[in-house]
């Protein structure tokens, strides 16, 4: 009973996610592909400007949000779709409500996390690997003067740019793909399918709250596609960055999501019992 309720939670799946983020982690400490740096790229002489958003600001806002969604979301669903079936059961009507209401809750917060946890992890194994450079790297490398004219060197090393900081300079070697695009769009993605798969299930009840609820649905949308437009403006990565790290959001978001709502469904619906499986610390037994 209680394996399976975690496994209806997605939760095996998450704690291999984890594990990939912390092999990430150590990665992250490998020096990354060395590219050639040619002093004439006008593309890597932009002036390096403050973050508008922090990677650790987009996640907490995604964990959030997500949170604060998901367990509205369920509650709604329950209340227009199942309390009028289950007015008439005894007793344990408001524990269950909530239980089930809180565990398909947490079911998507795992999902929506395991997404993040799984693109951030090949986001930093394509850093590693490709090492295109920043738009701002000419002042990671060289410091804060431009040069005036053209000039032909070539650099195949750190160890010849004037800048001390060997860290700073590295890190202006992972470009390609953006974390933050990808860190944005895995949660907003997410929410995005979440609110307009509500929206689907009370169009024919509550079409009114449906329409709302799809109007709604752009709002994570849209920090997602802003989140990659400031990496853009704040000249910390390339177009090219930006729209693979949507890329990899979108997909683990588009499967994460999928493969969630069907193991619910497959859950929930189990030998014909509404919410056994879902309400695990409740009275009910499976049969």
């Amino acid at each position: 009973m209680r394996l399976q309720s975690l496994h209806s939670l997605g939760l095996p799946f998450l704690l291999f996610a984890i594990l990939l983020e912390v092999i990430a982690w150590r990665l992250s400490r490998i020096d990354p592909h060395i590219e050639l740096f040619f002093l004439n790229d006008t593309s890597l002489w932009y002036t390096r400007l403050p973050e508008t958003i922090q990677r650790w600001q987009i996640i907490a806002a995604g964990v959030i949000a997500s949170a604060l969604i998901f367990l509205f979301g369920e509650y709604m669903l329950l209340k227009f779709e199942k309390m009028e079936q289950r007015r008439n059961e005894a007793g344990t009507l408001i524990t269950g409500f909530w239980n089930s209401a809180i565990w398909r809750a947490l079911a998507h917060f795992f999902g929506t996390f395991t997404a993040f946890l799984l693109a951030a992890f090949f986001a930093e194994c394509g850093k590693l690997s490709v090492g295109m450079l920043r738009p701002d790297f000419y002042y990671r490398c060289m410091g804060s003067s431009l040069p005036s004219t053209f000039h032909s060197e070539v650099f195949t090393s750190n160890s010849q740019c004037s800048q001390s900081d060997v860290e700073f300079i590295l890190n202006g070697r992972k470009s390609f793909p953006s974390e933050h695009a990808c860190a944005g769009a895995s949660f907003g993605w997410y929410l995005t399918l979440y609110i307009l798969w509500n929206s689907w299930c009370i169009m024919e009840s509550r079409p009114f709250v449906s329409e709302l609820l799809r109007m709604s649905s752009i709002v994570p949308f849209t920090f997602a596609l802003w989140v990659g437009v400031t990496r853009i403006t704040d000249h910390r990565q390339h177009h090219s960055s930006v729209v693979a790290g949507w890329l990899l959001g979108l997909l683990f978001a588009t499967l994460l999501f999928v493969t969630t709502s069907l193991r619910l469904h497959r859950t929930t619906n189990k030998g014909n019992k509404e919410y056994n499986v879902l309400v695990p610390f409740s009275q009910e037994t499976v049969q």
